[in-house]
């Protein structure tokens, strides 16, 4: 994993669930999520989200018990995601798969969508 990593903000608010990540079905596979993933918040963010981009957010990120959101994330190349909380669920498994959560209040105050973003994993 890249110690910094540099992408563009994609911003969203407080309480983003882990199935709006996530496509519905008995046949799950994060490659068939890409073209809803978050589009309930952002209907561009599946449409225009790049490899590298940066996920801000506010509290409670990921919240729910829906273990496999995090891969969706990984598979369309989030490098990270920056928010005020997240839910503990959702930051275990997305830190274990590689796709460092870091939680810094007052982050959705001074990044705005479409703002370049550089973290520093290593430090937080």
């Amino acid at each position: 994993m890249e110690t910094v990593v540099k992408g563009k903000a994609w911003t969203f608010g407080d309480n983003i669930n882990a199935e709006s990540m996530m496509c519905t079905g008995s046949d799950w596979d994060a490659s068939l999520a890409v073209d809803t993933c978050l589009k309930f918040y952002d209907p561009d963010f599946s449409k225009n989200m790049e490899k590298g981009d940066i996920i801000v957010a506010g509290t409670n990120f990921g919240n729910s018990s829906s273990r496999p959101a995090g891969q969706v994330l990984q598979y369309m190349g989030v490098s990270c995601v920056i928010c005020e909380s997240s839910a503990s669920i959702f930051f275990r498994n997305t830190w274990n798969i590689g796709v460092p959560v870091l939680e810094c209040k007052g982050i959705t105050e001074i990044i705005n969508k479409g703002d370049k973003v550089e973290a520093d994993i290593s430090t937080g």
